[in-house]
């Protein structure tokens, strides 16, 4: 608050802060404590983005950044073309050993059902084959990830069933997290499982 200056850094076309460990009490607390003439008072609340009430309230002063260190640009093309209108220029070649080719590949199964928030085909599927990366030293030295995009029911099924399979000691080396998307933020793995649980005619609207 005493700087004459600021600098805030923030993306809106990522996955928003999450609430998920502040309780409703908390939160009510603060709903209480805000002060009623703050401009657009409701981004100062838990699971919103500080970069994104900076953008409402200053937005003459947005500079757009184009170079994308991140991921590769076989990784990034699709948010790239669907978000960004090709202004992102990726600029990140991982080293051979890091490199998985191909580095992006899409499974469709045909016995795939959502039920609830869980889909066990692509939780059979996603176990199956990490287990087989992992036997056969594929995936050796690598990180692993899996993320579900509805919710963490399937996460965890997917970990507790991971888990039987190749062992808590894999997890350690694998450094394995199972979790929905909030989960990951500002966190990297090598290789990455996204299970989209939805299926044909069962689809959620977000």
């Amino acid at each position: 608050l005493r700087g004459r200056k600021w600098l805030i850094v923030g993306d809106s076309k990522q996955v928003s802060p999450s609430e998920n460990f502040v309780s409703e009490e908390r939160l009510e607390k603060l709903r209480v404590g805000l002060p009623g003439d703050v401009e657009n008072s409701g981004f100062l609340m838990p699971g919103q983005s500080f970069f994104e009430y900076a953008s409402q309230t200053f937005p003459s002063t947005r500079v757009v950044l184009s170079e994308h260190f991140r991921c590769a640009e076989e990784i990034i093309d699709y948010s790239n073309r669907r978000f960004y209108r090709n202004k992102l220029v990726p600029l990140r070649v991982g080293r051979r050993e890091e490199r998985l080719d191909p580095p992006v590949v899409d499974v469709y199964l045909e016995d795939g059902e959502k039920v609830g928030k869980t889909n066990v085909a692509e939780c059979k599927f996603i176990v199956k084959d990490i287990k087989s990366k992992l036997e056969s030293g594929e995936y050796g030295g690598k990180t692993i990830g899996v993320i579900s995009l509805i919710g963490e029911e399937q996460a965890s099924l997917i970990r507790g069933e991971l888990l039987n399979a190749v062992g808590g000691g894999a997890f350690a080396t694998h450094d394995i997290v199972c979790g929905c998307a909030p989960k990951f933020q500002g966190s990297e793995r090598d290789v990455i499982y996204i299970s989209v649980v939805a299926s044909g005619g069962n689809v959620v609207s977000q």
